[in-house]
């Protein structure tokens, strides 16, 4: 109400979560359904989400939360729309109408196409555009049609260092291998062990030998009770532990010598909503887009170079196209903004004659 009354122009730094799990297992939500607490919204074929019935007026207990979210048209169904004993829901997501109540709002972020909120939006109809940054004579960024790359990322690839040591590499040469599941079996299998130690060799043979364990960055999946951690660090990787998805954390940007050993896939159940509405989810994007922000933590934001050690094949494959990618990028539109000064010029020219 405040931001609607007073026109305030919102401004996100970085996408927000806008899906989370919810904390209530399906036995909760059957419970719930079949005591006449919360209902269907629409038909079978057409319920995205249910709603609290008038049963659950003034309830105040252990599902108060719940029922506000769901009041509100937040708990999202994923599954199920074909056979209704198969319904299940399974995210909280943020309350749209935020996005319609002011006239601006920006988000500030990278890779977009790569996030779920891209897909949040797209789901709702809500209309969007790209803009750019530019740094100003005055050393300040501004917003603009146009934006401008940073000028290292047309060499990027030869800044970034990826370790290609297949004695090393080979525990990940699997699509799956360092997935979530794969991380949690590796823990009884022995493949956590692994990892650890090529971690420690890679951080000991393979880097340069004036960059010190201070230097360092690592990520692993966190496993429960962070057992993964334990395994790792027992092995003394060197450097810090930083979360894979980590991002807008500028406290990192010394660090020279990365080592992500994660393979990133969106939840399925997300990925099976978004497909119901209408939304088609790019997973390698979401992967490349969660990789980039955490590896742009480390010096390479400042146009530094870096060394990093990707075991999945698959993410190490997806980065570096990323990298070329990026490249062409540069090149295109740094040839676009010649032409625009060029244009300008010789409009100023044909003004002063």
């Amino acid at each position: 109400e405040s931001i609607a009354e007073n026109g305030y122009t919102i401004i996100i730094d970085e996408v927000i979560d806008v899906f989370e799990k919810l904390n209530e297992s399906e036995q909760d939500i059957s419970m719930l359904f079949e005591s006449g607490y919360i209902q269907k919204c629409g038909g079978d074929d057409e319920c995205e989400y249910f709603v609290p019935s008038p049963k659950a007026e003034g309830y105040s207990g252990a599902f108060t939360k719940f029922f506000e979210h769901a009041q509100y048209g937040q708990i999202v169904r994923t599954s199920g729309w074909e056979d209704g004993r198969r319904i299940r829901y399974g995210f909280w997501q943020v309350n749209r109408n935020l996005f319609t109540l002011s006239d601006k709002i920006f988000i500030l972020t990278y890779m977009f196409d790569g996030m779920p909120m891209k897909g949040f939006l797209d789901s709702g109809g809500l209309q969007y555009k790209y803009i750019g940054t530019r740094k100003c004579e005055d050393g300040q960024y501004r917003f603009c049609e146009h934006g401008e790359m940073p000028e290292y990322l047309g060499h990027v690839s030869k800044m970034v260092h990826v370790c290609e040591k297949k004695s090393i590499n080979n525990i990940g040469s699997d699509e799956a291998a360092l997935s979530a599941n794969w991380t949690k079996r590796g823990l009884h299998d022995g493949r956590i062990d692994i990892v650890a130690k090529h971690m420690h060799t890679y951080f000991r043979r393979h880097i340069p030998q004036n960059i010190t364990s201070s230097q360092q960055l690592w990520s692993v999946f966190k496993g429960k009770n962070d057992e993964v951690l334990k395994e790792v660090r027992s092995y003394k990787p060197g450097g810090q532990f930083l979360e894979f998805n980590s991002k807008a954390v500028n406290c990192y940007g010394d660090r020279a010598a990365l080592a992500y050993c994660v393979n990133i896939y969106a939840d399925p159940n997300l990925v099976n909503y978004l497909r119901h509405v209408g939304v088609k989810f790019d997973e390698d994007k979401y992967a490349v887009a969660q990789m980039v922000q955490w590896v742009w933590r480390s010096r390479i934001r400042n146009g530094q170079e870096i060394w990093i050690y990707i075991p999945s094949r698959r993410m190490r494959e997806l980065f570096i196209k990323w990298m070329h990618d990026a490249e062409a990028a540069y090149a295109k539109e740094a040839a676009e903004r010649e032409a625009r000064l060029e244009e300008n010029e010789s409009g100023d020219q044909n003004d002063a004659e």
